[in-house]
């Protein structure tokens, strides 16, 4: 499995709020950001393309995070050819661009 190197923080992110909010336990928050942690080696971690993420942007409509993970993945399908990458967000409009840039982009389960 591959990510943008921007993944980490905004995991860690989205599971203090959630924490914040109630949601979620601190004691299974800082499992979780440990489990990352041990784990994060084990993912290949594309690195930022800025030009390319500014670029998706302003065609998308994107949040500048946003941006980024989709220029990660274009990056890495460039690298790898179309077969070797399918894309997925909780974001609609992210999946959205996604599929305009002709990633396959796989629907997450409901929640």
């Amino acid at each position: 499995m591959a990510t943008s190197r921007l993944a980490y923080p905004e995991i860690a992110s989205a599971l203090a709020a959630r924490q914040r909010r109630g949601d979620i336990a601190a004691t299974a928050v800082a499992s979780l950001v440990d489990t990352l942690s041990q784990t994060w080696n084990d993912y290949f971690v594309v690195d930022l393309d800025e030009r390319r993420a500014t670029q998706l942007a302003s065609r998308h409509v994107l949040r500048g995070f946003d941006a980024i993970h989709l220029a990660a993945a274009l990056t890495l399908r460039d690298a790898l050819g179309s077969a070797g990458v399918a894309f997925t967000s909780f974001n609609a409009r992210l999946n959205r661009a996604a599929v305009a840039e002709g990633l396959v982009v796989l629907e997450p389960a409901p929640h």
